[in-house]
């Protein structure tokens, strides 16, 4: 199984992109995961109008109530591959949202052993955390030189929510 898990607010052409990347890479079909709660950001009050975004633009959509990656894990099958970006991958390997490294590496592991794996998408000018990265113990696969039609660009949700917003 594949899922691009994300705000999605709003849906852009990066995201399209790299769903449509995945999609064609793995060989398989994409579905967009909407969480309403996130170990990170507000809650997701409105995921109505990023849920309608989704479903307009041809892809699937899941809604859930899983914060972090290791409580998805038990919501789909073994194997099941996550596609993000660089910036939530550094969340995932950052024990401050586990409580503690112990903690942190115990479910990396159990994903791990579980086939779950991260494909990785970068954002052009985004600086991640390498050395997190390696310290983690989960399965990543760097999509960074991986087909053509992938360009990372430099697009920010939180950039787009904010001119949004003013």
């Amino acid at each position: 199984m594949l899922i691009y898990s994300g705000r999605f607010s709003p849906l852009h052409t990066t995201h399209i992109n790299i769903a449509n990347h995945a999609a064609d890479y793995f060989k398989q079909q994409i579905f967009l995961e909407l969480s309403l709660t996130n170990v990170d950001k507000l809650n997701c009050l409105n995921y109505i109008d990023p849920a309608k975004q989704i479903v307009d633009a041809g892809f699937n959509l899941i809604i859930n109530k899983a914060a972090t990656f290791y409580e998805k894990s038990f919501l789909y099958p073994n194997g099941t591959v996550f596609v993000v970006g660089t910036d939530t991958i550094d969340r995932i390997c950052n024990e401050k949202y586990y409580g503690d490294a112990d903690l942190m590496n115990c479910q990396h592991l159990s994903m791990s052993n579980r086939g779950f794996q991260f494909a990785v998408y970068p954002r052009l000018g985004y600086m991640p955390d390498w050395l997190g990265w390696k310290m983690c113990s989960l399965a990543l696969i760097d999509m960074t030189c991986r087909g053509e039609r992938y360009l990372p660009t430099k697009v920010s949700s939180t950039e787009l929510r904010n001119k949004w917003y003013e």
